[in-house]
């Protein structure tokens, strides 16, 4: 009697199993741009089954069930920076600016796939590894009244280190770049025209190391600076934030550096501070 039962259990289970539905993408098993982009094809073609995926938020909620009405919505996106990588706890400079926001006085939540840091807002999407290509790719399949994430006010984005050639392959090529920024920024345009969009220049890398990609750099941040002029010339009404994360951190040294390439704490905070300095020079508060 109890095998037979037991047998009974079983084919239960079997059956609950095989009919869970395997298009649904977990995002918190996304440990790479490979997997995510694998699954573009599927985001895009169906992007309603991503409005019921779960984001693990330490809260057992989905994105739009969290957002409040009068809630000011950031969204970081990234790389290992993003993530927090060489600070404690990956919180990286999403914490300290999530305090500043809250010394405020405004009701701030972050949002995103991926969730690092032991605090109220530990949501992102800093993925390790990450270049420029896929930022556009995630802004395409998750920002959206239909999708995991329904809206932000602020979108940061702090991306490009990965597209260096950290291997000392030259990967210098502005034109390219610009055209991976404008693929960003038209992603945006079509998934929210109301955010407004904070963007950076990259951070250094050690040029005793990695001379090659540490002069990708410097040739990356002017050539971002030259692109950010001229979408202000052609798209005077767009909402971009400029930020000079490179000015603010400087050169590269163990002070300000956990690695070849992350920030420590103090690296972070200096981050912090320029991203504040931009968003108060900016009208997104008023």
């Amino acid at each position: 009697m109890i095998n037979k039962i037991l047998n009974i259990i079983l084919t239960l289970i079997l059956i609950i199993g095989c009919s869970t539905d395997n298009n649904i993408i977990n995002y918190n098993n996304i440990k790479d741009a490979t997997t995510y982009i694998n699954n573009v094809s599927d985001v895009t073609a169906d992007s309603s089954s991503f409005a019921n995926a779960n984001i693990d938020s330490g809260r057992n909620d989905s994105a739009p069930d969290v957002v409040k009405q009068k809630q000011f919505i950031v969204w970081p996106n990234g790389d290992s920076i993003t993530m927090g990588a060489g600070s404690p706890e990956l919180t990286g400079y999403r914490y300290e600016l999530w305090q500043w926001f809250v010394s405020q006085g405004i009701d701030t939540h972050f949002v995103g796939t991926l969730s690092y840091g032991k605090y109220a807002e530990p949501l992102n999407d800093g993925h390790s590894g990450w270049a420029m290509t896929s930022t556009s790719y995630l802004i395409k399949a998750t920002l959206g009244p239909e999708l995991v994430i329904p809206h932000a006010d602020l979108v940061v984005i702090l991306i490009g280190t990965n597209d260096m050639g950290m291997g000392n392959v030259n990967y210098a090529n502005p034109d390219l770049w610009n055209r991976y920024y404008n693929q960003i920024l038209a992603a945006m345009d079509q998934a929210d025209p109301t955010t407004w969009i904070l963007v950076s220049t990259i951070t250094p890398v050690n040029p005793i190391k990695y001379p090659v990609p540490a002069a990708n750099v410097d040739l990356f941040n002017a050539s971002q600076i030259a692109w950010w002029d001229a979408y202000d010339l052609y798209h005077p009404k767009h909402k971009l934030i400029r930020a000079d994360a490179n000015k603010a951190i400087g050169k590269y040294s163990k002070d300000n550096f956990y690695d070849d390439a992350h920030p420590n704490p103090a690296g972070y905070t200096k981050i912090v501070k320029e991203f504040i300095r931009v968003i108060l020079a900016s009208k997104i508060l008023n």
